[in-house]
C-alpha cells in the first residue's frame, strides 16, 4: 500500500503537493476549499495552475479531495439535499479541473427517516450528480461510515446498494476507512476476522471497486460505533493488524491516507515509521 496523509493547504491548493513531498508521502489527501462553508469562490486559472505544476514539480503523487462535512446526499429535507447535490457537483467540477480522479463523500445521515429512506434519497442524489457531469472523469469514492448516528454506509450491505442502484462503475468506487469499518463492528483485528470481511467485501461489492483506505486506528472499541481516530498503532485495533494489511498485495498500489494532522518534522517522522512496518514495496 502507498503511505500518505491529509494535508493542509494553507497557502493556497498547490502547498497541498509541496507538503506531501516533502513529508515523503507517496500519496496525500486534501480539502479543495474550506470544508465548513456552503459557498466556496470558483478556482481561478492561476490557482489551477499552481496547483498543477506544483503537484508534477513534487512527484505526480496519487491524490484525493475530501468533499465538505456540511453535504448530506441521504437527507429527508429536499431542500438540504438539494443544496448538497449541487455542491458535490461542483466539487467534481474542481476535481477535474486540477486533475484529481476521486472525490471521497460520507455518504450522508437519513435524520431519523430509516435506512431504506436514506439509501433510496443516497442513490437518488448520486444519480443526478452524476448526470449533470456527464463528461467528467472524475469520480466519487463513497466512505465507509462508523454507524454514529442516523449515518449511511457503516453496513457493506448500504454500500452494495448504492453500486448496484447507480450503476457507474467507471466514476463509483470505495473508500474503505479503517478505524470506520472497525467502530461499524468489523474486525479488521484479529486475522480471522479480517480475512473474514475482505472474502465478505469481496462477495457483496468486489476488491476492483475497492480504490483507497483511510489509515486511522480506533479509539473505540469493536464495534462501538465511535468515529474517533487515533494513530497507527495508537488504538484499538493495533501495529500487528496495519502490517498485515499494509503488506497485503491485493493493496499495494492503493493509497494509503493517515488522517490525524501531524505537521512537518512530525508528519516526516510518523510517514517513515509506517513504512518501516509495512516493508518495502
Amino acid at each position: 500500500m502507498l503511505i500518505g496523509a491529509h494535508v493542509s493547504i494553507q497557502g493556497g491548493l498547490h502547498e497541498g503537493a509541496v507538503r506531501a513531498a516533502a513529508s515523503k508521502c507517496e500519496c496525500f489527501q486534501i480539502f479543495s476549499r474550506n470544508q465548513r462553508q456552503w459557498i466556496a469562490p470558483p478556482l481561478t486559472d492561476e490557482q489551477i495552475k499552481s496547483y498543477r505544476k506544483a503537484w508534477t514539480k513534487n512527484g505526480r503523487l496519487p491524490v484525493l479531495i475530501h468533499d465538505s462535512y456540511l453535504n448530506n446526499l441521504s437527507s429527508p429535507d429536499d431542500n438540504l439535499r438539494a443544496k448538497s447535490c449541487n455542491a458535490l457537483a461542483e466539487e467534481l467540477k474542481r476535481a477535474e479541473a486540477l486533475g484529481v480522479r476521486w472525490v471521497v463523500i460520507h455518504p450522508g445521515s437519513h435524520r431519523g427517516a430509516g435506512e431504506k429512506a436514506g439509501l433510496a434519497h443516497c442513490a437518488k442524489s448520486l444519480k443526478w450528480i452524476f448526470k449533470q457531469t456527464l463528461r467528467l472523469k472524475s469520480g466519487i469514492l463513497l466512505e465507509t461510515t462508523a454507524g454514529q448516528g442516523n449515518g449511511i454506509g457503516h453496513k457493506l450491505e448500504h454500500l452494495a446498494f448504492l453500486l448496484e442502484h447507480v450503476r457507474n462503475a467507471k466514476r463509483l468506487a470505495i473508500c474503505a476507512d479503517t478505524c470506520h469499518l472497525f467502530a461499524a463492528g468489523y474486525d479488521l483485528k484479529s486475522k480471522r476476522g479480517a480475512d473474514a470481511f475482505w472474502n465478505e467485501f469481496d462477495s457483496l461489492i468486489g476488491l476492483a471497486r475497492l480504490k483507497a483506505f483511510h489509515m486511522n486506528d480506533s479509539i473505540g472499541e469493536l464495534g462501538s460505533r465511535l468515529d474517533r481516530h487515533a494513530f497507527i498503532g495508537e488504538g484499538q485495533i493495533g501495529k500487528t493488524a496495519f502490517r498485515r494489511l499494509l503488506r497485503d498485495e491485493r493493496f499495494a498500489k492503493l493509497p494509503g491516507i493517515m488522517e490525524i494532522p501531524r505537521w512537518d518534522d512530525e508528519l516526516t517522522r510518523t510517514v517513515a515509521d509506517i513504512k518501516k512496518l509495512r516493508g518495502k514495496i
